[in-house]
């Protein structure tokens, strides 16, 4: 089986949007950011969370670079000294002076040194995490609909695996710096001896340099082209970390099943890296060669201007190794360009992450403290990218207090409904109120704190239970007593009370002495959560798909003892616990085809919600 014979969904709401092989849009190749550019945003993010650490790392970084040239330098001139043949004495006043700089410099060099990773490491860690934090906050900033994009996922995979590169690239910086006041510091000393010298040492480099910036440019070309192949491996690698999942594929012996769908997708990926790194080690040989030929050259007249006495043998010494260095220093260069310009791709990648922006933009209007109406009006909606609307022309009220039921099909639209109240999306066309006025002139912040939303898709967080429950409102300290009745209400105290340390038992195998919930349990969790938050309005999809007919029934019972002025809109695939629901919204094709109590849809000869809810009760009792 070929890897791209694979489909990921990109599940958006009730839309499946599949990657199949040879569907794919062609993705516009977005132009090279300057590699200086993003030198200068790093150093931004720098300055902002330690100027001073900036001002004393460049200091030192001069520092450190100049004084191994000093120490050659004075190393010359003590060879020359005892070698001129003019010394009568150890204690010539020259020859002193000479020797105390000389050996002054290395404890010079090793402070430097000192001082140079005191201040790095110490601003290493917690510049790590000034970034990691920042990073975490654009998360959450980012819009739910920016997540479900098929595109944005491709770069949140490149980014999670590159987010410290703004570190590497903080430490390249001053290595940079370093190295150029270096080969500054010699391109003048050999400059003034031979002029030649320089230029020949930088075009016998040349090729090298492009040879590594050319090949950088291709291990991104691939990475970037992968980052689909990247984001499937990851997904179908978690299928054996999952404890349920990798049950499954025991009891079905699926392992090699999806084991070669792994190996071909690593493969896809791999042997392009393999014959990129092949092509350099290639070239890689012929350069060189010539930089070890041009490199002869300048040893050769240096030896014959030491044959004819018109250059001193430190001198010699000195020159000698710095040609050396200014090569090692130049190739170092090189290929620190040519890791920065490899490096440079993912850096725009991580930025144009942090420069994501909003596409639901927030209003300013608070609402009132009264639980708000909620209304639709001719609203009609297609997802981004997509001709075909999953709703049409939806227009109905639902009042305050109102205990409302959503039902119909797989991909009829339910979710998709619950997405736009909760504006995860903006509607395509007409418009939602919320207690009178437009959704998108509320503010968000003020509207989610009257809402509690409860997907199918519910976070399972690795707390103790307690923490957990109170998730439902952080804004306050956690109130035990509130955490048990909600719990109760959720029908979760039975099974904590169960657990050793009950309520502070923590959750998840991978700790000591954690517990892993059942799903039925964690869904209860859930459900605590929301008991714990207690929202004005609670829209609830599909919130007991794992739980137990009787324990269903319990919970519903206590969603119907919710105060008159709690509005729920509950979505349910089980018609016999929706029924005393004040009204039922039936959903078909996109449409609300009725919106009715149970009664009155009943008596509704050939209707939708009659006919499923005569199936759903026929298959209940032919089980029993």
């Amino acid at each position: 089986m070929n890897s791209s014979d694979v489909g990921i969904d990109n599940v958006q709401g009730d839309e499946i949007v599949c990657i199949k092989k040879g569907k794919k849009k062609p993705e516009k190749k977005e132009k090279d950011v300057f590699i200086g550019v993003n030198f200068y945003r790093i150093l931004k993010l720098v300055w902002a969370y330690d100027k001073t650490y900036l001002i004393v790392e460049f200091f030192l970084t001069v520092v450190r670079s100049v004084l191994p040239f000093v120490l050659a330098w004075y190393s010359a001139l003590f060879i020359n000294k005892i070698t001129s043949g003019d010394l009568t004495s150890i204690f010539d006043p020259g020859l002193i002076s000479i020797v105390v700089v000389y050996l002054s410099l290395p404890l010079l060099m090793g402070l430097a040194d000192v001082w140079y990773t005191y201040f790095f490491n110490k601003f290493y860690v917690f510049f790590a995490q000034y970034i990691h934090l920042m990073f975490i906050e654009k998360r959450h900033e980012i819009d739910v609909q920016t997540y479900e994009n098929a595109e944005f996922n491709n770069l949140v995979v490149r980014v999670n695996e590159n987010e410290d590169k703004i570190l590497w690239f903080t430490d390249w910086f001053f290595y940079i710096v370093g190295r150029f006041v270096m080969l500054a510091s010699v391109a003048f000393i050999l400059f003034n001896y031979r002029w030649w010298f320089l230029p020949i040492l930088l075009l016998s480099i040349l090729p090298d340099l492009i040879l590594q910036i050319k090949f950088g440019k291709i291990k991104y070309g691939i990475w970037d082209a992968k980052s689909e192949v990247k984001r499937k491996f990851n997904l179908l690698s978690l299928y054996f970390s999952d404890i349920s999942s990798l049950t499954e594929i025991k009891i079905f012996k699926n392992k090699n099943y999806f084991k070669n769908i792994i190996s071909n997708l690593l493969s896809s990926f791999n042997v392009e890296i393999n014959n990129n790194e092949n092509k350099r080690t290639r070239y890689k040989n012929l350069t060189t060669l010539v930089e070890v030929f041009v490199g002869a050259v300048i040893v050769f007249y240096l030896m014959n201007d030491v044959i004819d006495k018109t250059l001193a043998v430190g001198t010699f010494i000195f020159l000698l190794g710095r040609m050396s260095d200014t090569r090692d220093t130049i190739s170092e260069l090189f290929r620190g360009f040519s890791i920065l310009s490899s490096d440079n791709k993912f850096i725009t990648d991580v930025f144009k992450f942090l420069d994501t922006n909003r596409i639901i933009k927030n209003g300013s209007k608070k609402l009132s403290d009264n639980t708000p109406e909620i209304e639709f009006l001719d609203v009609s909606f297609a997802y981004p990218d997509t001709k075909k609307n999953v709703l049409n022309s939806f227009n109905f009220k639902i009042k305050a207090g109102e205990k409302i039921a959503i039902v119909g099909v797989n991909g009829a639209g339910k979710t998709t409904l619950t997405k736009l109240i909760m504006r995860f999306y903006d509607v395509s066309k007409g418009s939602i109120s919320i207690g009178g006025d437009n959704i998108k002139d509320i503010d968000l912040s003020d509207y989610y704190q009257r809402v509690g939303h409860l997907s199918q898709n519910y976070a399972r967080y690795k707390l103790p239970v307690k923490e957990l429950i109170a998730l439902g409102n952080t804004d306050f300290p956690l109130d035990m007593k509130k955490v048990i009745e909600s719990a109760e209400k959720s029908g979760a105290h039975e099974f904590i009370s169960s657990w050793e340390k009950g309520y502070d038992t923590q959750l998840g195998k991978e700790f000591d002495d954690g517990v892993e919930p059942s799903v039925g349990q964690w869904q209860k969790l859930a459900l605590a959560r929301m008991f714990y938050k207690n929202p004005q309005i609670w829209i609830l999809d599909e919130p007991t798909a794992s739980i137990d007919s009787v324990a269903e029934m319990k919970i519903f019972q206590e969603l119907e003892n919710l105060p008159e002025d709690k509005t729920v809109i509950l979505i349910s695939h089980r018609f016999n616990t929706v029924k005393n629901a004040n009204r039922i919204m039936v959903i078909e094709d996109g449409e609300v085809k009725e919106f009715d109590s149970h009664h009155k849809l009943m008596r509704i000869k050939n209707g939708i919600y009659r006919k499923l809810f005569e199936m759903q009760k026929k298959s209940y009792e032919t089980e029993v």
